[in-house]
């Protein structure tokens, strides 16, 4: 495998995290059923992960200042879950560019 290849992988194993990681908080904060439908959807051209990563974002300052763990570790710009969308947003941009680059 190629150093591209690698950092492919590496950004698809973030995402997946990333995804994760807020499907978890969507079910903890009472989001049970988007969250089903965003996991029954993402086979679906990736519809369900995008419904996650939109409602992420919109979500994710609500979610931070709800929960108490958010502030006690918060880190330099934001809570957790802000800083989850972040890291989730560099995964993305960062599978674009490596995929237009290897032109799959």
């Amino acid at each position: 495998m190629t150093l591209l290849q690698w950092l492919l992988l590496l950004f698809g194993i973030g995402y997946l995290i990333c995804w994760i990681i807020i499907l978890i908080k969507m079910f903890q904060n009472w989001h049970k059923g988007l969250a089903i439908l965003s996991i029954a959807l993402a086979s679906l051209f990736g519809i369900g992960t995008l419904i996650t990563f939109i409602f992420g974002w919109k979500k994710a300052r609500e979610w931070d200042d709800m929960d108490n763990f958010a502030s006690v570790f918060q880190w330099s710009s934001g809570g957790i879950c802000r800083n989850v969308m972040r890291v989730w947003t560099v995964c993305i941009v960062g599978v674009i560019i490596v995929s237009i680059i290897l032109k799959i």
